[in-house]
């Protein structure tokens, strides 16, 4: 019996305090990541945390790690060198041993690979990054590979390479991504930036493509490396990374490319993610900065996260604002709301949520095992409680609660052992 025909209703909550210690804010190393590169960080629609290390892919459901090991008709590789959650919710793994997508109903992969034999299979084997267009097809940059479109109806791949002559500037690619008005930016190894408009029919087809490339006006005839992208929020500008020119500015609307120099900043760049002030946080080889762009200065940073100072590879930010960071010697996790006190309303008239004994976490979600309240799932993004399975006399008094796996809930009640299905959960997100 699946958990949404336990549903009963949803208790009416509020949030009446929320207190946040006014003081150091500590960064926390994953133990069990200590000492493995980490290369990139996804979090899925069930709030699990998905980790890419040069060792093997690694899940987190927020107290244990899983890892899937490669292993023939699985991972290819263990160097896990991007990950991607497109629209549908289906999660691939970009390796240096093929793509991967994740089957969640046996928990595995499929590792999909190029063969020398077939044309529409996929072009390399060293992928480097994942996109997505706004007809749901994949864009996959390759290592030497050039970019290969998937198309997810065909189960096909379409090749663009430097070949073609339709104006690509390099089969090496480094990052991608779609934006707003579906067009797809390219960012090569150290041939600039490309573009393609994915509204034109023709660019859809390898053969009638047509890309228009960028080239950056530095002062040294240096070859630039560039590594990221990223689109600054509310304005026309695309940020690109480099290792030995800092950052790069790319204006869309006036098709200008030129560096953009700050002040301090001289390590190699690897990751930016914007933070809540419209500042910029910065991995570089050293450890993170953080940046003000307006200013084009290093800010100062007195966040514990400023006192890591490993090689930083990824920044991510998941559904709590918890500000994940990887880098050459592990995984880092920054709090940055530290309590949180959850009230119930009484104007509402909701039963009071009393006396909870035990809790477990999956995904984004927390179960609440309560003593005479029964069986109670949180939505951490949300707020929102539902009570579960209010019929059964059997978890109405609970002891203790375990989850097997992402499939099944163990609940120790007073009354003896209870296990209840929780694969549905993932269609409770429409229900909060």
């Amino acid at each position: 019996m699946r958990i949404i025909s336990f549903l009963t209703g949803l208790l009416l909550i509020s949030i009446v305090g929320l207190s946040q210690h006014s003081g150091y804010n500590p960064v926390f190393e994953l133990e069990s990541l200590a000492g493995i590169q980490v290369n990139d960080v996804k979090q899925d629609s069930l709030g699990f945390l998905w980790v890419g290390t040069n060792e093997g892919l690694y899940r987190y459901d927020g107290y244990d790690m899983k890892l899937y090991h490669p292993r023939p008709n699985s991972a290819g590789s263990s160097l896990i060198h991007t990950i991607f959650i497109d629209s549908e919710n289906n999660l691939w793994a970009g390796t240096y041993g093929g793509l991967l997508k994740y089957d969640k109903y046996s928990d595995s992969f499929v590792n999909i690979q190029h063969h020398t034999e077939s044309s529409s299979s996929i072009g390399g084997n060293r992928i480097n990054c994942i996109t997505e267009d706004a007809r749901g097809n994949l864009w996959i940059g390759l290592s030497k590979g050039g970019i290969d479109q998937y198309n997810k109806t065909e189960k096909k791949f379409y090749h663009y390479r430097v070949s073609d002559k339709t104006g690509l500037s390099s089969d090496d690619i480094n990052d991608l991504f779609v934006d707003a008005k579906n067009i797809l930016w390219i960012s090569t190894w150290n041939h600039g930036l490309n573009k393609l408009d994915l509204n034109l029919k023709e660019n859809t087809t390898p053969a009638l493509a047509h890309f228009k490339g960028y080239r950056p006006v530095v002062t040294s005839q240096k070859i630039v490396t560039q590594l990221f992208m990223f689109e600054e929020p509310k304005s026309s500008r695309i940020f690109v990374g480099t290792s030995d020119h800092g950052f790069l500015v790319f204006d869309k609307e006036n098709e200008t490319f030129e560096r953009f120099p700050i002040e301090g900043l001289k390590s190699s760049l690897y990751d930016a993610l914007p933070d809540h002030e419209g500042r910029v946080l910065v991995g570089t080889l050293s450890g993170l900065k953080l940046i003000n762009l307006e200013r084009g200065t290093v800010e100062p940073c007195s966040q514990s996260f400023c006192d890591v100072r490993n090689t930083v590879i990824v920044i991510f930010r998941d559904h709590q604002d918890v500000t994940w960071i990887g880098s050459v010697n592990g995984l880092y996790k920054f709090v940055e709301k530290k309590v949180q006190h959850v009230k119930l309303d009484p104007s509402k008239g909701s039963t009071p949520l009393n006396n909870v004994i035990a809790m477990r976490k999956q995904g984004k979600f927390i179960w609440l095992g309560t003593w005479g309240e029964g069986l109670v799932l949180r939505d951490e993004q949300s707020g929102a409680f539902v009570k579960v399975n209010t019929d059964n006399e059997l978890i109405k008094y609970i002891w203790d609660l375990k989850l097997l796996d992402d499939k099944t809930l163990l609940v120790a009640a007073n009354r003896g052992l209870v296990k209840i299905d929780v694969e549905g959960l993932a269609s409770l997100k429409t229900s909060f």
